[in-house]
């Protein structure tokens, strides 16, 4: 696989600044990615934007800066925000990063054709499992229809038979134990994430083991060093840049109004909401333990969008499943 510093052009990056939007975030520098980089992309003649793509934009991916550049906690850092939830209770934390980096983020993203094969990763690496936020257009929708279009073939359905094992046949529901759906919403998910399992997964190698307890005598379903199943490698370009952005302790600032006074606080969990690929990298943390626990549960499909998991069957298959699903969740993630 080609790194993904290859795709970044400097045709690029100049669509990544055509395609940004005119007033969006500004990062703690108080740049923006449309603002800021139009002018230079539309006037600097191709040397000064080669030399702009190599000595400046180019590190954001390799994640090796030149001598006198500030520290990485700096640079894979942002300004932490909180956008309410309403008409939920609460708010969202929302990390903005360096526009720079966003920009060559979503240059390459648009550039290498990752994207795509991200969507075909979380439509199909499982029969039973769809991930509709990863690449999916308007996937929360398509939920929705594919959940109700589910219920309804399950119902008419004779016979559906498992495809992990051809003999044994999905029973039709009755009035005691109907189809049913069930839904889990991770509380504040995307700030928990473990960081070592988001690349446990991106390397497909477990660094620790995982699935505690699913083992046929309750040993751990994956052990220290053993290869993890249903992760994807579509990501494997942008490994040097994700490692260098969540393989250590970030710095967030945020304005505190009751101080009056900038707060520097450290990140070592989660991904950031803010990151041009935070979305992709929690679904990629998340496939693969759903995954496992749905294989353990042959009549039991999953629909998620991003941290909302919505499991379908019947209800005395589905109950089981979702407490599993849980339990590992927590565990793992």
């Amino acid at each position: 696989l080609r790194g993904a510093e290859h795709y970044l052009t400097v045709d690029a990056l100049r669509n990544a600044v055509k395609k940004s939007k005119a007033g969006g975030a500004s990062d703690y520098e108080g740049a923006r990615a449309f603002e800021d980089f139009h002018h230079l992309f539309s006037t600097a003649d191709n040397d000064v934007l080669e030399i702009f793509r190599e000595r400046v934009a180019e590190p954001f991916l390799t994640g090796v800066f030149p001598e006198g550049a500030f520290e990485p906690d700096y640079l894979y850092g942002g300004t932490l925000m909180a956008l309410s939830k309403a008409p939920k209770p609460g708010s969202r934390p929302i990390a903005i990063g360096l526009a720079l980096r966003r920009l060559t983020h979503r240059a390459v993203l648009a550039a290498s054709g990752i994207n795509e094969d991200l969507a075909t990763y979380f439509t199909q690496e499982h029969p039973r499992v769809l991930q509709l936020a990863g690449g999916v257009p308007d996937g929360a929708s398509h939920g929705f229809k594919l959940i109700e279009s589910l219920l309804e073939h399950l119902r008419v359905w004779p016979v559906l038979e498992d495809p992990e094992n051809p003999c044994t046949p999905l029973d039709r529901e009755t009035e005691e134990d109907p189809y049913v759906v069930s839904a889990a919403d991770r509380s504040n998910a995307f700030n928990c994430v473990n960081r070592q399992t988001l690349l446990d997964h991106l390397a497909g190698t477990a660094s620790c083991d995982y699935d505690l307890g699913a083992g046929p005598n309750g040993e751990p379903g994956v052990k220290k060093g053993d290869a993890l199943q249903w992760c994807t490698t579509a990501l494997q370009p942008l490994h040097a840049a994700i490692k260098a952005m969540y393989g250590g302790a970030t710095t967030l600032r945020h304005f505190s109004k009751a101080s009056g006074s900038f707060l520097h606080l450290s990140s070592t969990l989660g991904v950031h909401q803010g990151c041009v690929i935070g979305s992709t990298l929690f679904c990629a943390t998340m496939h693969p333990i759903i995954c496992r626990v749905l294989d353990r549960h042959p009549q039991v499909f999953a629909v998620c969008y991003a941290d909302n998991v919505f499991l379908v069957g019947r209800a005395s298959l589905v109950l089981p499943a979702h407490e599993e699903l849980d339990h590992h969740l927590l565990q793992d993630m």
